[in-house]
């Protein structure tokens, strides 16, 4: 088997050690490239078809694979983008305005290609076809392709009521998030065990939220300032996790896979800010100063239940209230800080 390896593999260089030589031997700093080549001549070699992809497996609780076949996929993502942006400034209207309006729109093709599940009474595949002692799973390759077009529009508009003193600030936004690759993959995995498993959507669409903010800003000084703000965040098609008896060559799996959301969420908010600077105190302490700024929230339009005891369950990932704050020292020369961060708990998977 060395040799053949020896007269069929390859060794690559591996361009991250080509920095120098930091104590690693020549060997470390090369891979070994197993090719088809090598496969088929170390099966021609033991006289077995073990290295056929497609050859049934007869030990148990295999599936009668040799490979984990459905944990295997692969997600290609291609986007295009438009942007567009015009900016406004009307520094002689009773209370000086200013701000920007704009326009992206998004283009995105998908396309996830993985194994299926076929179970069959007879082995087909394999080098040396074999009959099954009982039903034979075979694992063809499938593929599913997506595309979505999006346009997300956007706006700001700063009125200064008094200048470099008093500032408003209005802001209107539709954004997305797309899914990972790793929740629209083709792919699934099972524990007999447990009967539960779970897998990706090709199907899922980017989540949406459409975003509106008002903010008040106070400068006390240049370096010091007082600042409060309403939000609200409308979104839809966001992702969770749902689980769903499912049928798999005759067992029944808890199968746990992504879908978007139908009914829209309605997130409203306050947050409130301060930063203050004792540059009033003499030196070396006029270098202190401390930052703090406090969220609280609140979603509505979450329907999903808990599976535990059918109790409401927040919107995932929200926090009702986030607090952190700063204490600092900074001169021209130095600069320290310390910082406190606190979010109360928060709904981590809807199920799962």
């Amino acid at each position: 088997i060395q040799g053949t390896i020896r007269s069929t593999a390859s060794t690559n260089p591996i361009t991250f050690y080509n920095t120098g030589n930091h104590g690693l031997r020549a060997a470390v700093r090369t891979w070994l490239d197993l090719n088809k080549n090598t496969i088929a001549a170390i099966a021609n070699a033991v006289g077995a078809n073990v290295y056929d992809l497609s050859t049934y497996n007869t030990n148990a609780n295999t599936q009668s694979s040799f490979e984990t076949w459905n944990a295997n996929w692969t997600v290609g993502e291609g986007t295009t983008d438009w942007y567009l942006q015009s900016n406004f400034d009307f520094p002689d209207f009773v209370l000086p305005i200013s701000g920007n309006v704009g326009w992206r729109q998004v283009d995105t093709h998908t396309s996830t290609s993985g194994y299926g599940t076929v179970t069959n009474t007879a082995f087909p595949g394999g080098i040396n076809p074999v009959s099954c002692p009982g039903p034979c799973t075979t694992y063809p390759v499938v593929s599913a392709a997506g595309h979505y077009t999006q346009g997300l529009p956007s706006a700001n508009l700063k009125i200064d009521i008094l200048p470099d003193q008093l500032i408003a600030r209005f802001a209107y936004g539709k954004v997305m998030s797309r899914p990972a690759p790793s929740q629209i993959n083709i792919g699934r995995s099972t524990d007999i065990v447990g009967l539960t498993g779970k897998e990706g959507n090709p199907n899922l669409l980017p989540f949406l939220s459409t975003d509106y903010d008002a903010g008040l800003e106070w400068y006390i000084s240049k370096l010091n300032y007082i600042s409060v703000g309403f939000f609200q965040k409308d979104i839809s098609r966001f992702i969770i996790n749902t689980t769903q008896p499912l049928d798999i060559g005759g067992t029944t799996y808890s199968m746990t896979f992504p879908t978007n959301g139908t009914s829209p969420v309605t997130i409203k908010g306050i947050e409130a800010g301060v930063q203050y600077a004792f540059d009033w105190l003499p030196k070396p302490f006029d270098g202190f100063g401390f930052t703090a700024n406090m969220t609280s929230q609140k979603d509505t339009g979450f329907t999903q239940k808990s599976l535990l005891d059918g109790a409401p369950l927040p919107f995932p990932g929200l926090s009702r209230m986030a607090e952190n704050a700063s204490i600092y020292y900074e001169n021209d020369d130095f600069s320290v800080r310390t910082s406190y961060v606190w979010r109360s708990r928060w709904l981590i998977n809807a199920s799962g």
